[in-house]
C-alpha cells in the first residue's frame, strides 16, 4: 500500500496541510524547523515517496523531461543515455523515455503527453519523429534537438559530422594511400548523410574515386559478412571509413578472419566513439562525438526556452575529434 500525506499526519498528529508544507516547501512559514524536522523523520520511517504526477497537477509544474531516442539500446545511445539522464538529476529533472516504432499511419502524439512534462529532448530523431515533434511544437512544448542528425530550425545542439569525416578521411589518405572506402548501409550512402557527402568530398579533392562497401544493416554482424565477401572477392581497399563504430568493430573481426593485417593492409576508422573501441586488437580509431557537451549545452538551453519561451532561436555545432589508436596508426 502506498504511504500518504494522510498517513503521515496520522502518525504525527498534525493537519494534512502542515504535513504536505513541511514536505514540500522550504521556505513556508507556518511551519517550524522541529516540526519540519519530525515530519521528515516519520515519512522516512513510513516510507514514503512523493506522488510526482499528483503533485504537478496541484502546482501545475513539472520536473519531468521526455526524450525520444531512434534506439535506446546500441552502445553509442546507451551511453548517451546515460550521460543526459545523469546531467538532467544534476540540475533536478528526470527524463521519461518515448518508446520508438516505426513510423506509419499510426504515428500521432507522443505516449508521454498522457503524463505532465516541461519539455522534451530528441536524439537523431528528426526524421523518425518529425510528426510527434512538430506536434509538441505546434502545442508550445520546448523542444531540443540533439545529435548528428537534427532539423535545420528549432533549438538543436549538432555534432559537426562534415569537419570529423573530414579529418578522418584526410588522415586515411595522408600516408599515400589511395583506395579508402566508406562502409555504410545504401540509405546513408545514398541519401544526404553528412560522413558521405563529405567522404566524396575530400576523395574528389585528392582527385581520387570514391568506393564504398555496402552492408545490409549498420551492425557489426552485417558488416562482418559484407568484408568477408568483399574478401573472398579480392576488392579491399587500403583503408576503411566505417559509418559508426559497430561497423568498424564488424569490420575488424571479418579482416582478422580473412588473415588481413590492420593497419598494414587495411587501416579502420570509425564513427561514435564508444567505449568498446579501446578494447580490441588492435585499438580501433574513432571519431568522437561531444556527447559530454552536446548533453549539458542541450539541457541548458531546454532550461533557458523553459524559462523564457520568447528567446530567439538557439543553436550551437560542436566540432567532433579524431582518436587515433592502432588501427590507422
Amino acid at each position: 500500500m502506498r504511504i500518504t500525506i494522510k498517513d503521515i499526519a496520522q502518525q504525527t498528529g498534525l493537519s494534512y496541510s502542515t504535513v504536505s508544507r513541511a514536505l514540500h516547501d522550504e521556505d513556508s512559514p507556518y511551519v517550524s524547523q522541529k516540526t519540519r524536522a519530525l515530519v521528515r523523520q516519520v515519512a522516512r520511517q513510513l516510507g514514503y515517496v512523493p506522488n510526482a504526477a499528483a503533485r504537478s497537477l496541484v502546482t501545475g509544474q513539472t520536473n519531468t523531461l521526455a526524450l525520444m531516442m531512434i534506439d535506446a539500446y546500441a552502445p553509442f545511445y546507451a551511453g548517451v543515455l546515460r550521460r543526459l539522464t545523469r546531467l538532467a538529476e544534476e540540475r533536478g529533472f528526470t527524463v521519461a523515455i518515448e518508446r520508438w516504432s516505426s513510423p506509419g499511419p499510426h504515428d500521432g502524439p507522443p505516449e508521454f503527453l498522457r503524463w505532465p512534462v516541461a519539455g522534451a529532448l530528441t536524439w537523431d530523431a528528426c526524421y523518425v519523429y518529425a510528426d510527434k515533434m512538430q506536434f509538441l511544437r505546434q502545442h508550445g512544448l520546448p523542444v531540443i534537438e540533439l545529435g548528428a542528425v537534427v532539423g535545420e530550425h528549432g533549438d538543436r545542439v549538432v555534432a559537426d559530422l562534415a569537419g570529423g569525416t573530414r579529418l578522418a578521411v584526410e588522415h586515411l589518405l595522408a600516408p599515400g594511400r589511395r583506395r579508402v572506402a566508406m562502409v555504410a548501409n545504401r540509405g546513408s550512402l545514398e541519401m544526404d548523410d553528412q560522413r558521405a557527402v563529405t567522404y566524396r568530398a575530400v576523395m574528389a579533392e585528392a582527385g581520387l574515386e570514391a568506393e564504398s562497401i555496402v552492408v545490409s544493416q549498420q551492425t557489426r554482424a552485417a558488416t562482418r559478412e559484407a568484408i568477408l565477401e568483399a574478401g573472398r572477392q579480392g576488392v579491399l581497399p587500403e583503408a576503411l571509413f566505417c559509418i559508426n563504430d559497430d561497423v568498424a568493430i564488424g569490420a575488424l573481426r571479418a579482416l582478422q578472419e580473412l588473415g588481413v593485417r590492420v593497419p598494414d593492409d587495411v587501416a579502420i576508422v570509425g564513427c561514435d566513439g564508444i567505449e568498446d573501441t579501446l578494447y580490441h586488437t588492435p585499438s580501433l580509431s574513432t571519431l568522437l562525438h561531444p556527447v559530454e557537451a552536446m548533453c549539458a549545452q542541450g539541457l541548458a538551453m531546454l532550461a533557458e526556452r523553459i524559462a523564457n519561451p520568447e528567446l530567439p532561436e538557439q543553436h550551437a555545432v560542436l566540432p567532433m575529434t579524431l582518436a587515433v589508436r592502432e588501427s590507422s596508426a
